[in-house]
């Protein structure tokens, strides 16, 4: 194998991975047209020179994925930071004669 065809196989690798991370990606992270931009970008790419591709794939994998990642690391912790009701009685505290 020359060296031509090892780095084909590089940038495809790295073309698909970014596609899939795409695809995956859910609808309120990433619009449908911003995903099927970024997929034909770097699928055309690949086709058309391999070293394009895989640049816009480089691209979104080191600018783009990480902000969606943190993302959905600032809205995990918007849900874990509410507070719950607080019960009526302390748990584990008896029931008294009297309420019955």
């Amino acid at each position: 194998m020359s060296v031509t065809w090892i780095v084909y196989v590089a940038s495809l690798i790295v073309v698909l991975w970014a596609i899939t991370d795409i695809v995956r990606q859910p609808s309120w992270k990433m619009s449908r047209n911003r995903k099927i931009g970024w997929g034909l970008a770097a699928g055309i790419g690949w086709l058309f020179l391999g070293f394009v591709g895989a640049a816009v794939a480089g691209v979104y994998l080191i600018s783009v994925r990480p902000r969606l990642r943190a993302s959905t690391k600032e809205r995990l912790t918007h849900r874990r930071r509410r507070t719950r009701r607080p019960r009526s009685r302390p748990l584990g505290a008896p029931y008294s004669s009297t309420n019955w």
